[in-house]
């Protein structure tokens, strides 16, 4: 991603989505001349690391890796047992979840996106799930898809 926005998630009638500067996305499909009459360019359907799919335009997003990639926060609880499984045996996943299910789990924990204690413990449980599987974690099919 070029920059930090809101974005249309595709079949979440009318949702919006926080995508992060430089955030890591795999282009699903291409609508060439997507909006050619108001003198725009093409648009992407994108999907995240947590599973959602985005509609982009082109200026919006850059085909060239970036050096410090990060995912979309992952939802944990919408991981497919076998998957939670494989990825909470590696040691430095389960200490961040577990660090990011006491700082989120407490009544007086801020839940404010951007740099609350919260946000900020799921965006490095959420990288380090991303950085695993990256370097090759191996992890089941899910048993079912959304």
């Amino acid at each position: 991603m070029r920059k930090s926005f809101r974005a249309w998630h595709v079949g979440g009638r009318g949702e919006m989505r926080e995508l992060r500067t430089s955030e890591e996305v795999l282009v699903v499909s291409e609508k060439a001349g997507a909006g050619a009459g108001l003198g725009m360019g093409g648009a992407f359907e994108v999907l995240r690391w947590d599973g959602t799919c985005v509609s982009l335009m082109e200026d919006e997003i850059s085909f060239r890796k970036p050096g410090g990639a990060v995912p979309a926060n992952i939802e944990w609880k919408k991981l497919d047992e076998s998957m939670k499984s494989a990825l909470g045996a590696e040691k430095e996943i389960l200490e961040l979840r577990n660090a990011w299910t006491k700082t989120c789990d407490s009544p007086s924990a801020e839940r404010e996106p951007g740099k609350s204690k919260c946000e900020l413990a799921l965006r490095r449980f959420s990288l380090a799930i991303a950085q695993s599987i990256g370097r090759g974690k191996e992890l089941p099919a899910p048993a079912s898809l959304p």
